[in-house]
């Protein structure tokens, strides 16, 4: 969840574009099931934006994203500027607009609001894209299917292979299953300390 406070030092607000939230005392407005963004000024809390309410829209010649809410509480209404930063730290910048007409015109820039980000965006050398383990996982699934495949038209093109005789290595991976129950049991019977079974005592 984002928290703001403004230039006045006064007001404060709150946005959160995924999850609704809960915010003051038990009969203020922003205790709503639906809260995207609430506003405080030192007086309250007011809802200035319903998760239901969201209407987006797209600026090309910024590249910003337009988030828009409006509440069924009051006439506030709050239009959300989510700009991409390469800052690890957000900056925010919120204006009345018009004055008195209870619509809020926020912009937020940050790393948080880049497409790919995760939610550890303004983690130190955090960065968008795959972990090392699913690259490990797709390179192994892309060796598999290579090495399976090229080896099933190499057998049946080359080598006239039919049948079961196409798959690679067919000896070793028929004997696969054996092999590791024989290991298995050759691990559990050391730990266990019992002798080897192919050694008679002397």
């Amino acid at each position: 969840m984002f928290r703001f406070i403004h230039k006045d030092g006064n007001t404060f607000f709150y946005y959160n574009p995924c999850t609704p939230f809960k915010k003051g005392d038990s009969s203020g407005e922003c205790q709503a099931n639906e809260i995207a963004a609430c506003q405080y000024d030192g007086n309250g809390y007011y809802d200035i934006g319903d998760q239901s309410s969201l209407a987006t829209s797209y600026d090309t010649s910024t590249g910003a994203v337009l988030f828009s809410y409006s509440t069924d509480q009051s006439n506030r209404k709050s239009n959300i500027n989510l700009v991409c930063s390469a800052s690890s730290t957000p900056t925010f910048t919120a204006q009345e607009s018009p004055a008195g007409s209870g619509t809020f015109v926020m912009t937020i820039s940050s790393l948080c609001v880049c497409p790919g980000r995760s939610k550890d965006c303004n983690a130190a050398g955090a960065a968008a894209g795959l972990s090392a383990g699913s690259t490990m996982c797709i390179l192994l699934t892309v060796f598999v299917l290579v090495y399976v495949a090229g080896g099933m038209l190499f057998l049946r093109f080359v080598r006239g292979a039919e049948g079961t005789e196409m798959i690679p290595n067919y000896e070793f991976w028929a004997d696969f299953p054996y092999l590791v129950k024989d290991g298995f049991t050759f691990a559990t019977r050391s730990c266990r300390g019992e002798e080897a079974y192919a050694y008679e005592k002397i």
